[in-house]
């Protein structure tokens, strides 16, 4: 392309480079120069924006007309409304199957606010070919109700005046536009230093081209050098003295002398950037030892780290196991709260049947007392008359001592019922007690939990 004459060949103007790229100045190509129509059989397009005819008809013969244009109309407008393409996926592939399935997968956004006529819009534009919106022609979109307003038409837009009218302080404000840091290129961050010099890149180094000189003199000048290649530069410069222009050569060797400047030049620039290169390969070094540096001390906080997550991993087992032991404990104790309160209630229902068994026995002990008072009052009366009845006498001492006996007797099963029953009472009293501090155990284990 350097040195390419024809009309059918792009042409190498310049060339220069930086620290990271090289840059080719090219001849211009505006295009337009064909005619007609060429027939393509792959997709062509942004992956986002490709219409669903254009995917169907890959590999095969099909033609397709404008309409896959507002199929991107209205990809753009949705992408302007909700902030992202409708069919996005994470693979190309993704994508490509939900625009082919466009009728399910077009979706709209609940938190996004977007009115009914803006929705109908993008659901026309990304419909089949055979119904979208604009396939007869642009005015059926200019009639979409979307369009429709009393502040512009179609026709006064131009002088209309905008929603949103920006602040200008001069020509160049860019005030509006997000800030962008500019960040200097470092060598360091693309190319790797090697450990050993190698110069293999020496032969790009200082590299630039320019095309003033012509393509007749580059041929002539590979020919000079072919001829100086290997000789001292003294010999070549006293070659150069020697040089008679009588062979038309002037031109000639005063390029060379530009080349040979040029290469003195490149000397220079290649010892100044090997120092450079040096340099750099001594501050890779220590940033290197330096990041070995920090990279132990994150290696020995990974470990301590390690250290903790295990001692917290021990910890929380033997947390879980003292849990289970409590929740064990509390349902042992739950238990034995239900066997105090069942032995509880038994002893409240023989107290009672004591209570009734004592107060019928009381109960007794009236009618026998008031049976003794007539016994005694028959006795008394009978003593009036005990030279009469002998024999009377004798059967009611007889019964009195049965009746005093029995009075005994039930005097005895009074004090026997009366001590049972305290003996009952002191059981519950202890029994409530047990009771009592088995709840308070209770409550304070359901606290510890």
């Amino acid at each position: 392309m350097a040195h390419a004459n024809s009309e059918w060949i792009v042409r190498l103007h310049y060339a220069f480079q930086d620290a990271r790229f090289l840059y080719m100045v090219m001849e211009y190509m505006p295009g337009g120069d064909l005619d007609g129509f060429v027939k393509c059989m792959t997709a062509v397009g942004t992956p986002d924006y490709i219409s669903p005819e254009v995917l169907e008809m890959q590999g095969t013969e099909g033609v397709y007309g404008r309409e896959v244009d507002w199929w991107a109309v209205g990809i753009f407008v949705y992408e302007m409304l909700v902030g992202e393409t409708p069919f996005y996926a994470d693979s190309l592939v993704g994508t490509y199957t939900r625009i082919r399935n466009h009728a399910t997968e077009l979706n709209f956004p609940e938190d996004v606010e977007m009115s009914e006529h803006a929705k109908d819009m993008i659901r026309a534009f990304l419909s089949s070919s055979e119904k979208r919106l604009g396939k007869d022609g642009v005015e059926s979109i200019k009639q979409h109700p979307f369009f429709l307003n009393d502040e512009w038409t179609f026709e006064t837009i131009r002088q209309a005046v905008p929603p949103v009218i920006p602040e200008l302080k001069s020509d160049d404000d860019a005030s509006h536009f997000d800030d962008i840091e500019a960040k200097e290129p470092d060598p360091a961050e693309f190319f790797q230093i090697p450990k050993s010099f190698a110069g293999t890149q020496l032969p790009f180094v200082g590299f630039t081209y320019s095309n003033e000189t012509g393509y007749v003199c580059f041929s002539v000048l590979l020919k000079f050098r072919r001829s100086i290649c290997g000789q001292p530069i003294a010999s070549i410069q006293k070659m150069l003295d020697s040089a008679t222009l009588s062979d038309g050569g002037a031109v000639q060797v005063q390029a060379a002398l530009c080349q040979l400047n040029h290469i003195s030049e490149s000397e220079l620039e290649l010892n100044e950037k090997c120092r450079h290169h040096a340099e750099a390969e001594e501050r890779a070094r220590k940033q290197q030892n330096e990041l070995h540096t920090k990279l132990n001390a994150q290696t020995e906080i990974a470990r301590e780290l390690d250290e903790r997550l295990q001692k917290n991993v021990e910890e929380e087992a033997a947390l879980q196991q003292q849990i289970e032991q409590l929740c064990a404990q509390n349902v042992q104790e739950r238990e034995n709260v239900r066997r105090a309160q069942q032995r509880l209630t038994e002893q409240n229902e023989k107290t009672e049947e004591l209570r009734a068994e004592l107060a019928a026995f009381r109960e007794r002990e009236m009618a026998l007392k008031c049976q003794i008072g007539k016994l005694s009052e028959s006795i008394m009366a009978r003593e009036e008359n005990f030279s009469d009845e002998n024999r009377t006498n004798d059967e009611i001492r007889r019964n009195n001592i049965r009746l005093v006996n029995e009075l005994q007797a039930a005097h005895k099963k009074i004090e026997q019922l009366a001590s049972d029953f305290e003996q009952e009472t002191s059981r519950r009293i202890s029994a409530q007690h047990e009771v009592d501090c088995i709840a308070d155990q209770l409550a304070n284990l359901q606290n510890s939990l």
